[in-house]
């Protein structure tokens, strides 16, 4: 298993959502972890969706998406939260009960394909 480095920009919470910003928005992320179902992006979208309108966080889709299956790969058992200069904000252990999915599952692995170029 493995860990989830997440950096977020203090300065830019700040500036952008208030004072504390930063250590709200990494246990936000951490209630959303706790919920997590491996390989199941879409349900953990939802998730996302709904915790950042409840708290106030106005991300863009893309940064949400990326979240949601950052947090649905199984070989992730922690997220660590830190600002840009490396100071640790959060750190979140996920459920223990998450198993790890097979190649072909994995949403971040495209399956293999005689018809996909070697490179891009």
């Amino acid at each position: 298993m493995g860990t989830w480095n997440y950096v977020v920009n203090q300065q830019q919470f700040t500036d952008q959502y208030g004072e504390g910003a930063a250590v709200r928005y990494a246990e936000v992320i951490g209630d959303i972890a706790a919920r997590m179902t491996p390989g199941d992006r879409e349900g953990a979208l939802e998730i996302v969706n709904a915790a950042f309108d409840e708290h106030g966080f106005d991300m863009p889709e893309m940064m949400r998406d990326k979240i949601a299956e950052n947090l649905t790969l199984a070989e992730h058992d922690r997220v660590v939260i830190s600002d840009e200069f490396d100071n640790v904000i959060a750190e979140h252990s996920l459920p223990s009960d998450r198993e790890a999915l097979d190649e072909e599952n994995r949403p971040h692995i495209d399956p293999e394909s005689d018809s996909r170029p070697t490179y891009s």
